[in-house]
């Protein structure tokens, strides 16, 4: 798999966190859920979501799509999980 670089540091970033969610948001709200990792820059410290799995853990229309959602929003609430909102 190929490096993160920083571009202002010009380092190769670190894994920094395994197995966060990403939010795919849409005009009407959250559009698919992802799986990926975050790497951080050793020097300045800045944070990248990378690694992004090969498909969605799940997509709006499927059953049960709110109820993961409202799981996951919970787990965040209680410092379980780290969640990413990104807006394509």
């Amino acid at each position: 798999m190929p490096n993160t670089v920083c571009k202002e540091c010009e380092r190769f970033m670190i894994v920094h966190a395994i197995g966060v969610i990403v939010f795919e948001m849409a005009d009407f709200g959250i559009y698919k859920i992802w799986s990926a990792d975050e790497e951080q820059c050793p020097k300045c410290k800045r944070v990248v979501v990378s690694r992004w799995a090969q498909k969605p853990l799940m997509i709006h229309h499927q059953e049960g799509f709110q109820e993961y959602v409202q799981k996951l929003l919970y787990a965040e609430s209680n410092e379980e999980v780290r969640i990413h909102r990104v807006v394509r």
